[in-house]
């Protein structure tokens, strides 16, 4: 799966030491991150993160924005795993 991750710079000036980090029980093993130096104002910051599920079921895949001037700033969606199927059986 991949999951995308926008953030655009509302104000007017620039945002320094910028991260998104994405994370998901059941998604992801690990906490995900992309590091940005500097965000100018009013530009759109778009990452792009693949991951493998590991667990079905609903789930909520979750990115945290930071910088310079605040923290914490969180987006959410809501995932439904489907469980794989062991074999595909033709009927007879």
């Amino acid at each position: 799966m991949m999951a995308e991750v926008v953030f655009e710079n509302p104000l007017s000036k620039g945002l320094r030491d910028c991260s998104i980090t994405v994370t998901g029980s059941g998604l992801l093993t690990e906490t995900m991150e992309a590091r940005i130096p500097f965000l100018k104002q009013g530009q759109r910051l778009r990452v792009k993160m693949p991951f493998t599920p590991y667990r079905p079921g609903p789930k909520k895949l979750v990115a945290n924005f930071n910088c310079d001037q605040f923290r914490n700033i969180k987006a959410s969606c809501n995932v439904d795993i489907l469980p794989v199927t062991s074999a595909v059986h033709p009927l007879p």
